[in-house]
């Protein structure tokens, strides 16, 4: 795991917990987020 990605998925994890009401939708986010990591790193 490079330094850049745990760095981006700590800040992804803090506005996830303030939107914990906002749960299902901070779900199908994540799944965005992985899949733009994943460009990202190529």
């Amino acid at each position: 795991m490079s330094l850049k990605y745990a760095v981006v998925w700590q800040l992804f994890h803090i506005l996830r917990k303030g939107n914990e009401n906002k749960y299902k939708d901070s779900l199908s986010k994540e799944k965005e987020y992985k899949q733009y990591v994943r460009v990202l790193s190529i």
